[in-house]
């Protein structure tokens, strides 16, 4: 496995990476174990992916958590994704503040739970003075989405 310091002598280092989150449904199918878990364990690497990307030096990180196109997934693994997404925030965001991280989000709260669009409003509202790197939660986006919207401003 590559180190950090074996990542910044192999060349110039992204100023902004985006990452979609996707497969952990079927990486949960693989190993016999519920989607639910495979999504845990996308979100389990994402304090992980912060720290490393602090260390690079990568100035912002975009997470393609949940596209338009997701809602036709089940409503109980909609569900469960937004339950996640809370619990996230509840036990990440005081670290994600102590790193001086700033949350943001891009996409369409309209449609999400109040509970999950409070806690993603109280995310970005805490860290919104954060100077360090920028995590980007990309929730209830679609690029079509966003040219409608930049076109209709």
């Amino acid at each position: 496995m590559t180190n950090n310091k074996d990542l910044l002598k192999s060349g110039p280092i992204p100023l902004h990476v985006g990452i979609i989150m996707d497969g952990n449904g079927r990486w949960a199918k693989l190993r016999n174990i519920p989607r639910s878990e495979g999504h845990k364990a996308g979100a389990d690497v994402i304090e992980p992916l912060m720290d490393c990307a602090i260390e690079l030096g990568i100035k912002a990180v975009s997470l393609y958590a949940f596209s338009v196109e997701n809602w036709i997934r089940p409503v109980s693994e909609i569900r469960g994704l937004w339950d996640l997404l809370e619990y996230f925030f509840s036990t990440k965001l005081q670290s994600i503040k102590d790193k001086k991280i700033q949350i943001r989000h891009s996409g369409s709260l309209s449609k999400l739970p109040p509970s999950t669009r409070n806690t993603i409003r109280k995310a970005v509202e805490e860290t919104s003075r954060n100077k360090g790197l920028i995590l980007n939660f990309c929730v209830n986006y679609g690029g079509r989405q966003e040219i409608v919207r930049a076109v209709n401003e």
